[in-house]
């Protein structure tokens, strides 16, 4: 029988670690090729997000936090017109003192250009016309600077991407670490 001066001991060793929880980042999403991103967006381009602003509103029935980030498009890749702007919607952000993160939704910080696949997103969720990131983050990729021989960089906030039997490569194997020059011909190309 265990001494209640050993149990105490062992317990004690036990919930120890329950007092410094340690942050656990564990999402996966289904990745997708290149030709399902590019098929699933009606306009994909160099963009740099000047702005962004996070608001409260209602997506899919829930009350959310969004952010609006404004992008002026520097180089067209695919699709119709060329509008010079862009307003996009992401998941999560801060408001006031209170902060919702999206795992696995793409980030668009100000300042840093992207190749970004956008798609429409009519629902306007009490906030107006705006666009979405197609495949949330695997639809984002860092450009370094703006000289075309630099390689793309996956967004800062990818998850694990869950691989499909049967499926080629993904979106992220083709993208990252391609110069611009590189990666826009790849994207072109998926669009015929």
């Amino acid at each position: 029988m265990l001494e209640r001066r050993t149990f105490l001991a062992q317990v004690a060793a036990l919930g120890l670690p329950l007092l410094w929880p340690e942050e656990a980042d564990a999402s996966a999403l289904t990745g997708l090729t290149l030709a399902e991103l590019v098929g699933r967006s009606d306009r994909v381009a160099v963009c740099e997000p000047v702005a962004s602003e996070c608001m409260w509103a209602e997506v899919a029935g829930t009350k959310r936090i969004v952010t609006l980030t404004r992008l002026l498009e520097v180089e067209k890749l695919t699709g119709g017109s060329s509008p010079s702007e862009h307003i996009t919607m992401t998941l999560g952000g801060r408001v006031g003192d209170l902060g919702q993160k999206v795992h696995g939704e793409a980030v668009l910080p100000p300042g840093v250009p992207v190749v970004v696949f956008l798609g429409r997103d009519q629902a306007g969720h009490g906030i107006g016309f705006h666009r979405r990131v197609i495949g949330m983050a695997q639809g984002s990729y860092e450009v370094d600077g703006t000289d075309r021989a630099r390689p793309l960089r996956p967004n800062r906030n990818l998850p694990h991407l869950i691989r499909r039997p049967g499926v080629g490569p993904l979106a992220v194997d083709e993208l990252a670490g391609k110069s611009l020059s590189e990666s826009a011909r790849l994207i072109r190309g998926a669009a015929r």
